[in-house]
């Protein structure tokens, strides 16, 4: 489990980790579907595009991620 736990508090350090996992809740996916290569790839590319850097609200976005994404850890 603790394999586990590092990878997702890595994912919780970075916009496009924060964006990824409010992404798969906001969807409201289990872990399972989520974890399925296609999905999880799908949500990746969602997530990036949300804080690409020529966005005009790409600060507000990548605040907001930020400051969401950590609460998901769980």
């Amino acid at each position: 489990m603790r394999e586990l736990d590092a990878r997702v508090d890595a994912l919780c350090t970075v916009p496009a980790g924060c964006g990824f996992l409010l992404t798969i809740a906001d969807s409201g996916l289990s872990p399972a579907v989520a974890a399925r290569p296609g999905v999880s790839v799908y949500a990746a590319a969602i997530a990036q595009s949300a804080i690409n850097p020529f966005q005009p609200d790409h600060d507000r976005v990548v605040a907001t991620v930020l400051a969401e994404g950590p609460r998901l850890r769980r």
